[in-house]
């Protein structure tokens, strides 16, 4: 082979490299710049996606919306606004009755101010068994009136022939709407 011939074989395999090697530089930040936004491109389609539902469901949170304002406008009705306490000593002496117990102490507690609402807690020892605490704690929850059972202490009452017998002492907390 001759000279020139060398010659333009060596230029031909350096324009090549310099071309790959061009293109390689020049295009791959371009093509890391579009896998980025093809990223950026499926977060967002996925976003769409997820309002669409949303949007989709719109009348259904609406309609749970008014169930639940209506739920809440019954929970309202429930809290008096005054405190009632010879209508609650009524019916959580009728509840006790209904579960057969018989030794019922009932003691109002000073009113407690809260955010919305006064707390109105009475304190109540009962002496029965623990079937008839658990129907008595059911019942009171099944009133019309809200109210809340804290404070749950249970003893065994010492002596007793009956093991199944016990003392409970429990706080009522009942609601009473703020002026």
């Amino acid at each position: 082979m001759n000279r020139d011939m060398i010659r333009y074989i060596i230029i031909g395999i350096g324009s090549t490299v310099v071309l790959v090697l061009y293109s390689l530089f020049a295009f791959f930040p371009l093509n890391q710049r579009l896998v980025e936004k093809k990223q950026v491109l499926q977060d967002q389609q996925k976003q769409l996606a997820t309002a669409q539902e949303l949007v989709a469901r719109y009348d259904e949170f609406m309609a749970r919306m008014g169930r639940l304002q209506i739920e809440m406008q019954q929970l309202e009705n429930e809290v008096p606004s005054q405190p009632r306490i010879p209508l609650l000593l009524k019916d959580v002496t009728r509840v006790a009755a209904e579960c057969n117990i018989k030794d019922f102490q009932f003691a109002p507690q000073p009113v407690i101010a809260g955010e919305g609402y006064v707390f109105q807690p009475v304190q109540v020892t009962i002496t029965c068994d623990y079937h008839a605490l658990g129907t008595f704690v059911s019942k009171l929850a099944a009133l019309p009136r809200l109210i809340n059972t804290r404070d749950l202490q249970i003893t065994a009452r010492a002596g007793e022939k009956n093991m199944d017998s016990i003392t409970a002492r429990m706080v009522l907390v009942t609601y009473v709407q703020r002026d």
